[in-house]
């Protein structure tokens, strides 16, 4: 019996887990907009608040994301009908796993920000499902840890603190393996662990290049770096607007 709920443990992508989890968040926090557009998707996707990472993900790589969603059973199209023109999308995750809003909720927020504790759950949950207590967040969240599917767990206390952390299944670093090019000059924006960003860059020098081409990478990774926290904040920006248009 162990062995098959082993292999009935959700097993997703950075790329998956991202597209999904705002699928969830955006069920419980604005149903009235949902289900989502391609280009909501993408804006909630891309968002620089309440998510760790921040990506920036294209329309192409979100429609392959959940093409492959949707063979796992996880997300739903739904095709244009009663005068709308474009193909929307839904998780059914709550009809696959058999949860409710406060597990939904709690999942939603450990997909989209990493390992945190049962105290923060509670507050960064709050506009997705209120918790009557912090027991009753822990309470839920040892529910979903006991279940065959397994959707979060616990993490070993970190040295120091006294708070233990949980984490969505498969999800216990926060880090990710996305990567996806800025450009044609070989350059990829890798992230890695929360809130940091390197960047790579893969043009061919040649053997000679020295110190002088060391400082010019060096100068290159300063600027793109520059203009990440800038798009970031525009995208941010971007996101108010539409938000206060009722547009996502």
């Amino acid at each position: 019996m162990e062995d098959s709920q082993k292999t009935d443990q959700i097993n997703l992508s950075p790329e998956e887990i991202r597209v999904l989890a705002s699928l969830i968040e955006k069920s419980l926090a604005t149903p009235q907009q949902y289900p989502l557009t391609l280009n909501a998707l993408v804006l909630s996707c891309n968002q620089s608040t309440n998510r760790d990472p921040i990506v920036s993900y294209t329309d192409e790589l979100v429609e392959k994301v959940l093409q492959i969603l949707k063979e796992k059973e996880l997300v739903r199209f739904i095709y244009p009908s009663h005068g709308r023109s474009a193909t929307r999308y839904r998780h059914v995750v709550n009809e696959k796993y058999g949860l409710g809003n406060p597990e939904l909720a709690l999942a939603a927020v450990l997909m989209l920000r990493g390992p945190q504790t049962a105290g923060e759950l509670r507050a960064r949950t709050e506009r997705l499902y209120r918790f009557d207590s912090i027991s009753d967040t822990e309470g839920t969240l040892e529910m979903m840890s006991d279940i065959p599917h397994q959707i979060v767990r616990r993490l070993p206390r970190r040295p120091g603190t006294k708070e233990e952390r949980w984490a969505f299944y498969g999800n216990d670093s926060g880090a990710t393996n996305m990567t996806y090019v800025t450009g044609s000059t070989g350059i990829s924006m890798i992230s890695g662990e929360p809130g940091t960003a390197e960047i790579e860059d893969r043009t061919d020098t040649g053997s000679g290049a020295g110190t002088e081409n060391q400082h010019a990478k060096e100068r290159t990774s300063a600027l793109l770096e520059q203009l990440i926290a800038q798009v970031s904040s525009l995208r941010h920006d971007l996101d108010e607007v539409r938000s206060s248009l009722g547009l996502i």
